[in-house]
C-alpha cells in the first residue's frame, strides 16, 4: 500500500441503535444494512462486524513500512518483501522492528543510502528523509557566516564541532576558513551572475543611490546600490558595488566608476535617476553622467538628493540654539545614573510624589535622535525633575529649572518627534519615498511655522527655516509628478498639498503654485508621449475608474502625536467616467481613492498600480519607473553599517575585495528574505556637512 507522510483523522462513526429514519449519507459504506442505499434496515449486531473491527478496517495504514512489508492480521505477523523475514505485530503496535530492519538490511531497495538518517515526527510517523552532503554543509555554513557577519574562522570553532557532532549529526566534520571563503567567493559568483541575468531580463528602468564612507581600516569605499520595481510590483535594492576608492574624490573619478559599474552589470541604457547626498563633487559629477547614461527627459530627473541628509543638516542647526534648555536635563540624568548620595536622593523625591524611579534615556553629542528620546522620556516627571535638580544642582549649575522651561522642552520635542517621523518615513526600503517626499516636507514647514513665534524657540527655528528652506525653496518636479501619480492624492491633493506649503513658507521665499502646477501636468503629458512611443501604444482608452474621496480631520495622531494630516487638504472633487480620454486625464478625473487618517498601515501604492495596469498600460509604466526612485541614501549608508560591523578589531586586516564580496553577499542573502536595511542611527549623526563641500544646494 502507497503511504503517506501525514495521518489522517479516524472517521467519527455515529451508528444509532435503529437505522429507522436516519439519513443514509451518516451510514459508513463499510457497513453492509440492506442490498439497497435508500432502503432503511433496521440493525442487528448478529449480522454485522463489531464497532472495533469497523474502525480498523476504515482506517488505512500510515507508516512508511507498508510499501515494502506485509502484515498477516489472523496470525499477527508482519513479512518484509525483500527477504521474507518475518516479525511479530499486534494490531495496534508499534512499527520500529521492521522499520529497523528494512533500514539495516535494504537501505537501497527503499531508497536510502548507507548512513542515512530517517527524521521522525512525535509519534514516529516519518515526514522526510535525510541526507548528511557535506557540500551543501559548507554552503549553508557559510550562509551562516555571512548573514550573521561573523569571522571565517568560525567554521574551524572546536566548539562549534562538538556542539553539532553531539546534538545534531555525529558524521559532520569541520571546514577550514580557507574552505568556506572559497565557498563563499564561488556563492557570490553565482549570485552575481544570477542577479545580472535578472537585470537583463527585466524590462524596466533602474535608479541608483551612491556614496562614500572610511572605514575603520582607514580604506575609503564607495556603495553604489541599484532599486527597481520588479514584474510583481515589488521594490527590490541590491548592492552592485562595495569597492575601494583610493583615487582622489573628483567628480570625474566618481562618474568613472559609477559608469564601470552599471556597464558590469548590465544596467547602463536603463538608468533613471541617482540619489547622491549634497558633497559639491557628487553634483559636479551630474553633468559627466548624462552624457553616457542618456537618461530620459535630458535629465530632468536624473540627480535627486538625499531628503535624510537635509533633515538632519536642518535639524543639527537649529539644537545649537537651546542648548541652555537642553544641558541641564543632561546633567541631571548623569547625576542620578551614577551611584551615591545624589541618586538616593533622587529616589527620596520620587517617592515623596508618588512616581517609580526610573532611567532616562541619555543623548549622545553626535546623534540629534537621542537628544528627542532624552527629552521625551522625561515626560510625566516634569515637577519631579524640577524639585530635584532646583535642591540639589541648581548650586553647581546656576540654572534654574522653572514650568516655562519645560513647556519650551515639551514644545522643543514635538518639533523634533516631527523631524524623526519624517526622518522613519522617508528612509524605506521596501516601498517608495519619492510620492511621500511632499506630504512630509508640507508637514515639516507646517511645524516649523506654529512655532516660530515661540519667543523661547525663535532664533532655533529661523535657523531651521534658513536651512530647509536653503534646499527646498523649490520643490523637485520629480516628486511632485510621483505625488500626482498617488491615486490618494492626484492633482486636487498635489494642488492642496502646495498651496498649504507656500502659506508655511517665510516672507522672504516666493513660491508660485501655478507655475509648478503647470510645470507637473506638462512633464507628465511629455513622459506620457515618450513612453508611448517606447511602447506602440494608444493614446486614448476607455475604462471605469471607482473610488471616493474623503476629508479626514486636519490632525490625526500618529505614535501618539496630533501631526498634520496632507489628506485633510483634498477638497471633494466630481469624477467624470466612461468617456474617452488619455490615460492623465482619466486617471486625474476619476474619483481619489479612500484612505483612513487613523490607519497604521501605509497605503500601498504599487499594489494599486499593479492591480490597474490594464486600465492605464502607459501612466502604469511611468508611475513605476518614478516610484523607483528614493529620496535618501539610506540603501548606501546602511551598508556603511554592515561594513564598519565585518571590519571589527580582530578583521581590520581584511582586503578590500574580500569586504566588498562579504558585504554584497550578506545584502543579496537578506533581500531574499526582505531584510534588509534598517533605519540606522547614521542618518541622525552629525555629518561631515561642516566642510564647504558637503553642503552645496547648487
Amino acid at each position: 500500500m502507497a503511504g503517506s507522510s501525514s495521518r489522517p483523522q479516524t472517521p467519527h462513526l455515529d451508528i444509532p441503535l435503529n437505522f429507522e429514519n436516519v439519513d443514509e449519507n451518516i451510514i459508513d459504506e463499510n457497513i453492509e444494512i440492506g442490498t439497497s442505499p435508500h432502503t432503511p434496515q433496521t440493525y442487528n449486531a448478529s449480522n454485522n462486524p463489531p464497532i472495533s473491527q469497523i474502525v480498523e478496517q476504515s482506517r488505512k495504514p500510515q507508516s512508511w513500512i507498508w510499501e515494502y512489508a506485509t502484515r498477516d492480521r489472523e496470525n499477527e505477523i508482519v513479512k518484509c518483501n525483500f527477504c521474507d523475514e518475518i516479525y511479530k505485530f499486534k494490531i495496534g503496535g508499534g512499527t520500529g522492528t521492521i522499520a529497523r530492519h528494512l533500514q539495516r538490511k535494504h537501505a537501497p531497495q527503499i531508497g536510502l543510502d548507507k548512513g542515512q538518517a530517517q527524521i521522525h515526527t512525535i509519534d514516529s510517523q516519518v515526514v522526510g528523509n535525510f541526507k548528511y552532503n557535506k557540500d551543501q554543509n559548507k554552503k549553508s555554513l557559510a550562509k551562516y557566516i555571512i548573514r550573521s557577519e561573523m569571522p571565517f574562522t568560525t567554521s574551524e570553532c572546536e566548539y562549534l564541532e562538538e556542539y553539532i557532532k553531539e546534538a545534531l549529526n555525529p558524521q559532520y566534520t569541520k571546514t577550514s576558513r580557507r574552505e568556506i571563503m572559497r565557498v563563499i567567493k564561488r556563492s557570490h559568483q553565482e549570485m552575481r551572475d544570477f542577479l545580472i541575468a535578472t537585470f537583463i531580463s527585466s524590462n524596466v528602468k533602474f535608479s541608483l543611490t551612491c556614496d562614500t564612507w572610511k572605514s575603520t581600516n582607514l580604506i575609503y569605499v564607495i556603495c553604489v546600490t541599484c532599486h527597481w520595481i520588479d514584474s510583481n510590483w515589488l521594490l527590490q535594492k541590491r548592492i552592485i558595488a562595495f569597492q575601494e576608492f583610493a583615487a582622489r574624490h573628483t567628480a570625474q573619478n566618481i562618474a568613472g566608476i559609477l559608469f564601470q559599474v552599471c556597464n558590469n552589470f548590465k544596467i547602463k541604457d536603463r538608468i533613471f535617476s541617482i540619489s547622491f547626498d549634497n558633497a559639491s563633487s557628487n553634483t559636479a559629477t551630474i553633468p559627466i553622467l548624462i552624457p553616457e547614461f542618456k537618461p530620459i527627459l535630458n535629465g530632468l530627473f536624473f540627480h535627486n538628493r538625499c531628503a535624510c541628509h537635509i533633515i538632519n543638516l536642518c535639524v543639527q542647526d537649529g539644537l545649537q540654539f537651546i542648548e541652555n534648555y537642553v544641558s541641564p536635563i543632561r546633567d541631571f540624568i548623569m547625576t542620578i545614573r551614577q551611584p551615591g548620595p545624589k541618586q538616593n536622593e533622587w529616589k527620596n523625591v520620587c517617592k515623596n510624589y508618588n512616581k517609580k524611579p526610573r532611567k532616562f534615556a541619555l543623548d549622545i553629542s553626535t546623534r540629534w535622535n537621542s537628544t528627542y528620546r532624552m527629552l521625551n522620556s522625561i515626560k510625566g516627571y516634569e515637577v519631579v525633575i524640577q524639585d530635584f535638580y532646583n535642591e540639589h544642582l541648581l548650586p553647581l549649575t546656576d540654572i534654574l529649572l522653572t514650568t516655562n522651561t519645560f513647556q519650551t522642552l515639551t514644545n522643543v520635542t514635538d518639533l523634533l518627534g516631527v523631524f524623526e517621523l519624517a526622518t522613519n518615513t522617508l528612509s524605506g526600503s521596501y516601498y517608495p519615498t519619492s510620492h511621500l517626499l511632499i506630504p512630509t516636507i508640507v508637514q515639516i514647514a507646517h511645524q516649523l511655522c506654529i512655532n516660530l513665534n515661540d519667543s523661547n524657540l525663535h532664533n532655533m527655528i529661523h535657523g531651521m527655516q534658513l536651512k530647509f528652506f536653503k534646499y527646498y525653496e523649490d520643490i523637485p518636479l520629480l516628486n511632485c509628478v510621483a505625488c500626482l501619480l498617488d491615486p490618494t492624492l492626484k492633482s486636487y491633493g498635489l494642488e492642496q498639498l502646495l498651496n498649504f506649503y507656500s502659506d508655511c513658507a517665510p516672507d522672504w521665499i516666493t513660491f508660485d503654485v501655478t507655475s509648478v502646477l503647470n510645470k507637473t501636468n506638462e512633464t507628465l503629458n511629455a513622459l506620457l508621449s515618450i513612453y508611448e512611443q517606447n511602447h506602440n501604444a494608444s493614446h486614448s482608452s476607455e475604462t471605469s475608474i471607482s473610488g471616493s474621496s474623503s476629508s479626514p480631520s486636519f490632525l490625526h495622531t500618529v505614535k501618539g502625536k496630533s501631526v498634520l494630516n496632507p489628506y485633510s487638504l483634498l477638497k471633494k472633487q466630481k469624477s467624470t467616467t466612461n468617456q474617452r480620454f488619455n490615460e492623465i486625464t482619466l486617471f486625474v478625473n476619476s474619483p481619489l481613492v479612500e484612505v483612513d487618517p487613523e490607519s497604521h498601515e501605509r497605503f500601498d501604492i504599487l499594489r494599486w498600480w499593479k492591480e490597474n495596469k490594464k486600465s492605464f498600460p502607459i501612466l502604469s509604466t511611468i508611475a513605476r519607473d518614478i516610484l523607483t526612485v528614493p529620496v535618501s541614501t539610506v540603501a548606501s549608508e546602511s551598508a556603511f553599517s554592515a561594513g564598519g560591523r565585518v571590519l571589527d578589531e580582530k578583521r581590520r586586516s581584511m582586503d578590500p575585495k574580500t569586504l566588498e564580496i562579504v558585504v554584497q553577499l550578506k545584502d543579496w542573502f537578506d533581500a531574499e528574505k526582505r531584510k534588509q536595511g534598517a533605519v540606522e542611527d547614521w542618518i541622525y549623526s552629525e555629518c561631515s556637512s561642516s566642510s564647504p563641500e558637503a553642503e552645496n544646494p547648487t
